[in-house]
Formats: C-alpha cells, structure tokens, sequence
C-alpha cells in the first residue's frame, strides 16, 4: 500500500509541477528540478510521464526536442482536488524553482536549434525562434564541419534575439531616394 502511495505522490507532484510552469517542458526540463531535488530517477520519471499521460491528466506533444509535456484540462481537475494532498515544503521547493528558472525554461522553448550531418560530412544547422508555438525567424545554415555547427547551435542560444532584431531592422528599414 505504502508503494501504491508514494507512486501516486510522485505522480501529483509532476502534475503540479507542470500545471505551476505554465508551459510545455521537455522530459530533460522536468527532470532537472526532480534529480537536484533527489525526488526521482530519470526512468521512473520516464515511467510517470507515460503512465500521466496514458491516465489523461497530462498531454503529450512532438516537439523539436523531443516530447513536451504539459497538463490536460482532466489534470487540472484532479489537481485541484488532490492538491492539499502535496507536502506544503514540496510545493514550495517546485515553487521557488520554478519562479529562479522560469526565464530559462522559456527560452530554451523558445530557441530551437538542430544540426543535420550531410553524406558529404558538412552540416546543415536549422535555428528557429517560436513565440507562443509560432515562428518569428527560421536561419538554415550550410556549415563545412562539426566544430562549426556546435559553435552557430551554441551561439543561437544567446545571440538569436539580437539576429533577430538586427534582420528586422534592416529589412524594415526603407532607403529613402536618392
């Protein structure tokens, strides 16, 4: 019975989890609080999710990333119901987390960047920004190594506002006649 409890614990505190972060989060995001927390292993967390999911109180998306998880309006309700059922300094730990790493969670959202190895060994980097799950600015780059598609995937994580910014500014700006 004692098993039966802690699984149904752990299962809420994700679905809390998920319902305070107010966005999609990827498996690796998720995991993140639950391991600095010593809460759960990666694959019971892996287990919980599917088991969340299956249940219907969470729903599953494809993302770029891999899958996003966020709750389902059914998790919401169960939320509700059960959530005087958290240990207050657990639903605190989850907030306090949550509210230093929101940014961070956000942007790594919103900043999607994949490289693609080529036959010939060159790469092919595709970066994105998204807001609310639209487009803003997708750059495909042809580069000729590794080296170079981990430097643009690793740079598109801190200057792609700025690229954004700067592409909209000079394809906005209008020449006047000379």
């Amino acid at each position: 019975m004692d098993q039966i409890r802690e699984r149904a614990d752990k299962r809420l505190s994700i679905l809390y989890f998920l319902s305070q972060a107010a966005m999609p989060l990827t498996t690796r995001q998720i995991w993140d609080f639950f391991e600095t927390e010593r809460l759960i292993d990666y694959f019971t967390l892996e287990q919980h999710l599917l088991d969340l999911s299956r249940s219907g109180l969470i729903n599953t998306h494809t993302h770029q990333n891999g899958h996003v998880y966020c709750p389902s309006p059914k998790g919401e309700e169960t939320l509700a119901s059960l959530k005087d059922q958290l240990l207050p300094l657990l639903i605190q730990r989850i907030d306090e987390y949550l509210l230093t790493h929101r940014n961070d969670l956000r942007r790594q959202n919103q900043l999607l960047t994949e490289s693609i190895r080529l036959d010939d060994g060159q790469y092919l980097v595709k970066n994105r920004i998204l807001e609310d799950g639209i487009v803003l600015l997708e750059v495909t780059l042809h580069v000729p190594t590794r080296e170079h598609a981990e430097a643009l995937k690793k740079n598109w994580q801190t200057q792609a506002p700025e690229v954004y910014r700067s592409i909209l500014n000079i394809l906005t700006f209008e020449e006047e006649d000379a």
